[in-house]
């Protein structure tokens, strides 16, 4: 078994040499709430005493109760959300502020800046906000 990779039902997740995870969420495949919990737990595994920060990719629909859980996570230390659209932008933005994250969130069109806010601001930052990239 890989150690920097763990296989999920519903994602992907990469852990990264800067120190952060990447949760590559599978096409056609809702978050659920027990999902949210096994990718809180797993991503805690894999990122051991790092800092467990997730890029989520290829976003799709969320529950209100995995929403909840990934907003309030103690596993998170920021989240550098990935969308292809602005529709899905404003969803996210509309999503978030309904679950204030207590971490540094920020929401990109582009996996570059994602990953560069990460390193820069992301898991030093303590504010939520967003950018449409």
């Amino acid at each position: 078994m890989d150690t920097d990779r763990i296989e999920l039902p519903h994602a992907t997740l990469e852990l990264q040499p800067e120190g952060f995870v990447v949760s590559r969420q599978h096409k056609d495949v809702p978050q659920t709430d027990e999902l949210a919990d096994l990718l809180m737990r797993e991503t805690r595994r894999l990122a051991g005493q790092r800092a467990a920060v997730l890029v989520l990719l290829n976003g799709q629909p969320i529950s209100k109760g995995a929403r909840q859980r990934i907003a309030t996570a103690d596993e998170l230390a920021a989240v550098a959300m990935v969308v292809s659209s602005t529709v899905g932008t404003m969803l996210v933005n509309f999503f978030m502020r309904m679950n204030k994250p207590k971490y540094p969130f920020k929401v990109f069109s582009d996996e570059g800046r994602a990953r560069q806010w990460l390193v820069t601001e992301g898991m030093g930052a303590r504010r939520v906000d967003t950018e449409a990239s």
